[in-house]
């Protein structure tokens, strides 16, 4: 059994959510929605990159999903279409602005990029 938590954001909402992903002996696979999490975007303008970005510590749902199931990290997988997170999240926190840096701090704690 896999996990794949998968993230997105728009100029009205961000979200998370998590799925299994059960590869059985016979070749078969199932995937089932574990658990989701949806936010309203804040009334002030914030852009789509940093809208992302505060989608993406919502894999703390998938934490919490992958610690109750028992999975070991490395049966974890995170999907987002935003090149931007992830050279954020890949990168050293102390060259972002505070914004940026305490999100990407918040996921680098919980997972190693």
């Amino acid at each position: 059994m896999t996990l794949h938590a998968f993230t997105d954001a728009s100029q009205q909402a961000y979200g998370a959510a998590t799925y299994s992903r059960h590869l059985y002996e016979d070749g078969s696979v199932t995937c089932r929605l574990v658990a989701s999490k949806s936010w309203i975007a804040p009334l002030q303008d914030v852009n789509i990159p940093r809208l992302e970005l505060m989608a993406a510590v919502g894999l703390r749902l998938a934490e919490a999903v992958g610690n109750i199931l028992n999975l070991p990290k490395h049966e974890w997988l995170f999907w987002s279409n935003s090149a931007d997170v992830f050279y954020w999240i890949r990168g050293c926190i102390r060259k972002f602005k505070p914004f940026v840096a305490n999100r990407v701090g918040e996921v680098q704690s919980l997972f190693d990029p």
